[in-house]
């Protein structure tokens, strides 16, 4: 299972603010890795038709796009996640050309990058 957690609980931030949380990660069999990595995005999408023509516009902005290592094979080739409950705590700083504000939102997909070789 995975929950990431926000040290801030309403999720709201603002531009050049740092946030910070923990991801849980409970795993029932051992896991041959060589990292994990978080992975942050923040875009906006806008788009819209114009009711007097067949005209669409549309637009979208990246404000973040982040690959955050939160444990790696440091040198290994791969390494052994053992079988158990394990905590990654992680920050990071949003960018000064956020919008004013920006709710975050995390989503249960984890970048875990796992080797050819077999689970032990």
């Amino acid at each position: 299972s995975l929950i990431i957690v926000l040290d801030n609980p309403v999720g709201i931030y603002f531009p050049g603010e740092e946030v910070s949380g923990v991801v849980h990660i409970s795993n029932v069999s051992s896991k041959i890795l060589k990292g994990i990595y978080l992975e942050c995005q923040g875009y906006a999408k806008f788009c819209f038709n114009e009711l007097s023509s067949q005209t669409y516009y549309s637009a979208e902005e990246t404000y973040l796009d982040l690959k955050i290592p939160l444990i790696t094979n440091e040198g290994r080739e791969t390494f052994e996640l053992v079988s158990g409950v394990h905590q990654f705590p992680f920050v990071f700083v949003l960018p000064k050309k956020f919008p004013l504000h920006f709710k975050l939102r995390c989503w249960k997909n984890l970048a875990m990058a796992m080797s050819n070789t077999q689970s032990k």
